[in-house]
């Protein structure tokens, strides 16, 4: 699948990394959780978290740079 390219201003690409510092790992499990198993979906979460994380470093390291 090919890539595309996105621009955006500045100010709303810090504001989309803030958003990403606020946000907050939920290890808690809901009902929908309870179907498939709690160790199952704490794993999920970790790894959303995982990318999450790198994806926030990324951009600060990029917005860092372009200034």
């Amino acid at each position: 699948m090919e890539q595309k390219q996105i621009t955006m201003s500045e100010n709303f690409f810090e504001d989309l990394l803030a958003c990403l510092d606020n946000q907050k790992f939920m290890g808690d499990v809901n009902a929908d959780g309870m179907s498939e198993g709690i160790d199952k979906v704490k794993n999920k979460w970790i790894e959303i978290q995982k990318i999450i994380d790198k994806t926030n470093r990324m951009g600060r390291e990029l917005l860092s740079n372009n200034k």
